[in-house]
């Protein structure tokens, strides 16, 4: 309610009303980001437009699940709808398809060593084709030392009679032996499962959104 009076109050013919209401707008933050963009929508004054839109210039600094509004049209996706997508490609007929899922979900997408070293463990171990296993091993690559577990895969699919995955399967063991292990402080892994779950839930208020 009080954010409400002060976003009326930047229309104020008073000065000091409107410079109070600015001050007490900015110390709120991006809390109030959406109400102040609701302002917007019912045609304020030139000034008070002016101040709204500093407002929430100086508010877009900081990035915040509860606040953020896309574009019309502008798709939204979650880590967990990248983990899908990634495994559904693992399953397609193509193995072009599922050799380029592990660069996607790895190095495009950064998705966490823990949830795709399953799936990179089974693609060596089962594959036959050059391109998956060629693309699991890139993604072993890619993901350093957290890829010490499929050192026994990588190695024995050096083997292969295809001098080009050998290749590319012993520069990702030479590259995942020398990366070295950095843990995730245990403070740095909450903030990050703290991000993923905001993350989830505003996606899934989007779609709910959409669904109506």
């Amino acid at each position: 309610a009080k954010a409400r009076k002060w976003i009326a109050d930047l229309g104020s013919d008073d000065f000091k009303t409107r410079e109070r209401a600015a001050k007490e707008l900015s110390d709120l933050g991006p809390s109030v980001a959406a109400l102040l963009r609701e302002a917007l929508k019912a045609r304020p004054t030139a000034e008070a437009r002016a101040r709204i839109e500093k407002l929430l210039d100086e508010m877009s600094t900081a990035l915040r699940a509860d606040v953020l509004e896309p574009p019309d049209g502008v798709s939204v996706v979650s880590m967990d709808d990248l983990l899908a997508r990634f495994r559904k490609e693992l399953a397609d007929k193509n193995p072009a398809v599922r050799g380029n899922a592990p660069w996607h979900i790895v190095v495009d997408y950064g998705a966490p060593a823990e949830e795709v070293l399953p799936d990179l463990e089974k693609m060596l171990k089962t594959e036959k084709d050059a391109s998956p296993v060629a693309g699991a091993a890139w993604g072993a690559y890619h993901l350093g030392a957290a890829a010490k577990p499929l050192l026994p895969l990588l190695r024995e699919a050096t083997k292969t009679a295809d001098k080009n995955v050998a290749s590319i399967c012993q520069q990702a063991i030479d590259q995942v032996e020398k990366a070295k292990s950095e843990p995730v402080p245990e403070a740095e892994a909450k903030k990050r499962a703290t991000i993923r779950k905001e993350i989830r839930e505003f996606v899934a208020g989007l779609k709910g959104k959409a669904g109506k």
